[in-house]
């Protein structure tokens, strides 16, 4: 099964970043646009996990979050990777005072003793709003235009992490919550 590592977000904040992602679309840039009930923060992609390893996967995330508070994070802003020149993935932005690159942190050290490998790239956390297919030179300037703008998506609080299965369909990945840590020791 695939799996990964994110903090979810609330439904104010996912109804504004899809209508700015419908607003992508409707200007023509040819994309995949996950479902609005699909935005997350990612942490860290798992891939192809076998099911048996699931309990020592959560095992290992228990109390991995214990030292780290809850915090705040404002979602503002847009970008690309891995740039304007070669836009494959359009998101919202993620600002926070270290709290996610703490919790990136500690899921790594936790998976790293299961093999898990720390990812080479730094981390940047952002909510995919859509995976551009092919970028011709119009959809470079849309895109960049569409990522200038200030905008802002709305605050959230992050108190906990999640372990989720993604199930790959023709219309979609769909998500399935497998396990929810709390941060900070909360109960």
């Amino acid at each position: 099964m695939r799996l990964f590592v994110a903090v979810d977000v609330p439904d104010e904040i996912k109804e504004k970043l899809y209508r700015d992602a419908m607003l992508l679309k409707g200007s023509g840039i040819r994309a995949s646009y996950p479902a609005r009930s699909s935005y997350h923060i990612t942490l860290k992609f798992l891939g192809e996990v076998a099911e048996e390893r699931v309990k020592e996967i959560i095992d290992a995330l228990t109390g991995a979050f214990d030292h780290i508070a809850p915090f705040e994070a404002s979602v503002e802003g847009r970008g690309v990777f891995p740039g304007f020149r070669n836009p494959r993935v359009v998101w919202g932005g993620v600002r926070d005072n270290g709290g996610f690159s703490a919790l990136k942190e500690a899921v790594d050290r936790a998976l790293e003793v299961l093999g898990f490998e720390r990812d080479d790239k730094p981390f940047v956390p952002h909510i995919t709003l859509g995976r551009v297919k092919k970028a011709s030179m119009e959809d470079k300037r849309i895109i960049r235009q569409f990522c200038e703008g200030k905008v802002s998506y709305g605050s959230l609080t992050v108190g906990e992490v999640i372990l989720y299965r993604s199930i790959l369909k023709p219309e979609g990945a769909e998500y399935k919550k497998i396990h929810i840590f709390k941060i900070g020791g909360v109960a």
